[in-house]
């Protein structure tokens, strides 16, 4: 199994919802989260993400962790 973020699916998903595109650099103003952290999120391509970052995405998406990550086969 793998663990899959489902970083892009809430970025699109909060676009539809306030109807306004949401970018990266969008996310990362709001979080201060660096956005090559986003874009290691977003591609999959991370062996650990910190508490911190979980909890600022979760926050700024309005939703839990389980909508955030995903194990995946």
């Amino acid at each position: 199994m793998r663990l899959h973020c489902k970083l892009r699916d809430l970025i699109k998903h909060k676009s539809e919802k306030t109807g306004q595109r949401i970018t990266y650099a969008d996310v990362t103003t709001a979080t201060g989260l660096y956005a090559s952290t986003l874009t290691r999120l977003a591609n999959d391509n991370f062996e650990m993400v910190g508490r911190t970052t979980i909890e600022r995405l979760c926050e700024y998406f309005e939703c839990e962790v389980s909508d955030l990550f995903v194990l995946t086969q």
